[in-house]
């Protein structure tokens, strides 16, 4: 007799391209390859022929031609009948510094995680500790790359999401660059915030919140989220993608947190989370590979451990991640 079958049982989920899959792994490696070489940066000061920029960067002129048209079909360049090749204003907003959506830092970070994944069958073979590559790299280059995936996006999603009426200050945890806070700031105009990270981060946190006309509302704590005083006087805090599974101590870091805030105080929380059944979102998945990633079910353990009220999760973002809301007892 036929097994029974049941619509809530029925796997309906898209499946993944392979050939779109291994297509786009070498549109990505090109077009890092590009920004780490210079290409870009070199399309966005003039237009040039495949023989100008091949002279210009010491290439072989036929790669450089046949790599030009890999870029050109990505819609960031553009071939013009005379034979140079342009930056698109999509191109010219992803690499000229100046952008609002600029996305240089945003590239030289996934060069830098691309070179972990190469170097998988070592991981696999020899567990966490095998690991070369992969980590964050730079400094400056980390943090502002945080700035680059946050602003296409994430961050309006976050304060679409997240209701602040009536909170005067926020805890940004881990806030980096800042950009979720900014969000939140413009989105409610009586709150300010201050961001605790690193102390080498606070002249790149700063710079960021004087470019958003931000600064007059944002302070800075430098220290280590682990060990140091977090403050005080909080009655809302953010641990934006501070929360990386249970072997990054994060139910204590949560703990810590809670306690520095006021009693009532809302803690967000956004970060890559795995579906309680553990197929997917396939971001979150990725994610988890080399750093880190809870369940929603031990999101939501860890954040009763911590004595947060009425957990929540309140959306699921585009690109794996979730937002969960919490009230502190």
């Amino acid at each position: 007799m036929a097994e029974q079958r049941t619509v809530l049982g029925t796997d309906a989920r898209e499946v993944l391209d392979f050939e779109l899959m291994s297509l786009y792994q070498r549109v990505a490696r090109a077009v890092q390859v590009a920004w780490e070489l210079g290409v870009w940066q070199a399309l966005l000061a003039e237009a040039r022929s495949a023989e100008r920029l091949a002279a210009d960067l010491g290439f072989d002129e036929e790669m450089t031609r046949r790599l030009l048209r890999v870029l050109a079909s990505t819609g960031l360049a553009w071939h013009e009948p005379d034979g140079t090749v342009r930056l698109t204003q999509a191109g010219r907003d992803a690499f000229d510094p100046d952008s609002p959506v600029y996305y240089g830092d945003g590239l030289a970070h996934a060069a830098t995680v691309a070179a972990g994944w190469n170097a998988l069958p070592e991981l696999l073979r020899g567990g966490l500790g095998a690991r070369r590559g992969g980590g964050p790299g730079d400094h400056r280059t980390f943090v502002m790359a945080m700035q680059d995936y946050s602003i296409r996006g994430r961050a309006q999603w976050l304060a679409g999401n997240i209701d602040l009426t009536g909170r005067r200050h926020l805890l940004d945890l881990g806030g980096g660059p800042g950009t979720y806070s900014f969000a939140l700031l413009e989105a409610n105009p009586e709150l300010r915030a201050t961001i605790f990270d690193l102390p080498q981060t606070e002249p790149l946190a700063r710079d960021n919140a004087a470019r958003y006309g931000l600064a007059e509302r944002v302070a800075f704590r430098g220290g280590d989220y682990d060990q140091d005083d977090l403050g005080g006087g909080y009655d809302c805090a953010l641990a934006s993608n501070v929360l990386h599974g249970a072997h990054h101590g994060s139910g204590a870091r949560l703990k810590r947190l809670a306690a520095a805030l006021e009693p009532g105080a809302l803690v967000i929380i956004q970060d890559f989370v795995l579906d309680d059944d553990g197929n997917g979102p396939l971001a979150a998945a990725m994610f988890g590979m080399y750093v880190g990633v809870f369940r929603v079910e031990e999101m939501f353990a860890i954040m009763a451990e911590a004595g947060l009220l009425q957990p929540t999760l309140r959306a699921r973002g585009a690109a794996g991640s979730a937002l969960f809301t919490g009230i502190v007892a």
